[in-house]
């Protein structure tokens, strides 16, 4: 666990993530529901071919099972970084750094695949790059040192080509209309399996809680909605409500107060953080 990072200043808390972190990554076999035709990829492997090429890494999510069966099998996702990849743009290069999200289980109830994202300095926040920008899904058929290299070269380039994109995201500055819109859209996303959503405290997603993210900016604005709805690995929602329509004994329509409550499953935080940064990008189009 060479690259092993963590930005937690407690021993306690480092041994902790290290311990889980060894659990999971050390896996060498699938669980035992898998048929012998299941195509084994050891998280370790991949990590050690990124550490060749200079990568670090942090374990920044893992599937909480109830099953102990299930323990240390579960889809997992590793943050890997290269302090090789800039962008050249002192402005950006102030404010994020490249990352790679490497997602991988042993149950197969989730494919291995690595996508594009970013990490802000100011609110340790990890970003997802969107559908917006040029797809970084990558299978895991015949993957080996050479691959990896190509990965990597790959993940330059990607990151070359989005640098345009957030340099508009960080100039366009919209109304508070358009900030509304977006963190409508993206709750009413969040929200979906909820029926008959009548109204949300929307505005609640637009809160400042730091002075480096004030402003109308598109990128500000995002990274606000982001953290206020809990899009990042471990985190909580602001205290926010919704309510909906049901009915109750006497077949009559009733409204019912909700709470937003927190996220934690690794695909919905991945599809909800790469919906937001589509979002923000058709924004700075407007």
């Amino acid at each position: 666990m060479i690259g092993f990072i963590t930005n937690s200043n407690s021993s306690q808390e480092i041994i902790t993530q290290a311990i889980e972190a060894k659990t999971v990554i050390n896996q060498d076999r699938a669980h035992p529901s898998r048929s012998d035709r299941y195509s084994l990829v050891k998280t370790a492997d991949l990590i050690s071919m990124f550490e060749a090429e200079g990568f670090r890494w942090k374990l920044v999510a893992q599937e909480r099972s109830r099953k102990a069966s299930y323990k240390g099998f579960g889809t997992h996702m590793i943050r890997l970084e290269s302090p090789e990849i800039v962008s050249g743009d002192s402005l950006i290069d102030n404010e994020i750094k490249p990352v790679l999200y490497l997602r991988n289980s042993y149950h197969g109830r989730s494919r291995l695949r690595l996508d594009l994202g970013f990490f802000r300095f100011a609110c340790m926040n990890g970003l997802f790059v969107g559908q917006s920008l040029k797809s970084f899904n990558k299978k895991h058929i015949g993957m080996d040192q050479e691959y990896i290299k190509g990965v990597f070269s790959e993940m330059k380039e990607a990151f070359k080509g989005a640098v345009p994109v957030i340099r508009s995201l960080m100039e366009k500055e919209i109304s508070l209309d358009e900030q509304l819109n977006m963190a409508k859209a993206i709750l009413t996303e969040r929200l979906h399996l909820q029926q008959n959503v009548v109204e949300a405290e929307y505005s609640k997603l637009l809160t400042i809680n730091r002075p480096e993210d004030s402003g109308n900016s598109v990128w500000k604005v995002m990274n606000r909605i982001q953290e206020n709805l809990g899009l990042n690995f471990n985190s909580v929602p602001v205290e926010m409500t919704y309510t909906v329509e049901v009915l109750d004994k006497d077949n009559q329509i009733q409204q019912k107060e909700r709470r937003v409550r927190r996220l934690s499953g690794i695909s919905e935080i991945t599809r909800l953080n790469k919906l937001l940064f589509d979002l923000a990008v058709n924004a700075a189009k407007s």
